[in-house]
């Protein structure tokens, strides 16, 4: 059994000692010690990739929000205490939505809901109506597209 302080080892993360008790025999404490610091330095290059990622699709896609704001920015963007007032506005976007989907053609609005409201996957959607799934795909994606552009003109 050995014994690996971890605090020697990630001086940075750990401040205090930490013990790592390992049924391993001593000889082989050094191989197991670098094979550990390599695994875990393979894990973090991992995440900063993810998180290099992550940002970038952030920039792309313009999803970057800021915490300074003016006070009518900030009370548009806190929610309400009131649960009148929050049922209001659920049941105005739920509304809305509702409208929308009724504005698409019949087959494209049927595809909507299935997939979105029921639940139902484009294979299934496609065996019901008997057309292949690239074609429920490409209908929902102009849905969508539909629906987005009703949004756009009402704000």
């Amino acid at each position: 059994m050995a014994t690996i302080n971890l605090k020697y080892i990630f001086s940075d993360e750990y401040t205090e000692d930490y013990l790592l008790y390992i049924d391993i025999p001593e000889n082989e404490v050094e191989e197991f010690t670098a094979n550990l610091t390599k695994e875990l330095a393979d894990v973090y290059i991992e995440s900063q990739r993810k998180e290099i990622a992550y940002q970038r699709q952030q920039r792309r896609y313009k999803a970057n929000y800021t915490f300074y704001c003016d006070e009518i920015e900030n009370q548009v963007i806190t929610r309400s205490d009131d649960p009148m007032f929050e049922k209001y506005i659920n049941d105005l976007t739920k509304e809305q939505l509702y409208d929308a989907i009724k504005n698409l053609p019949k087959k494209q609005s049927e595809r909507i809901y299935a997939h979105f409201v029921l639940g139902m996957s484009k294979s299934d959607i496609a065996r019901k109506d008997g057309v292949n799934e690239s074609k429920i795909r490409k209908s929902i994606e102009l849905g969508i597209k539909s629906i987005k552009k009703h949004f756009k003109n009402f704000f």
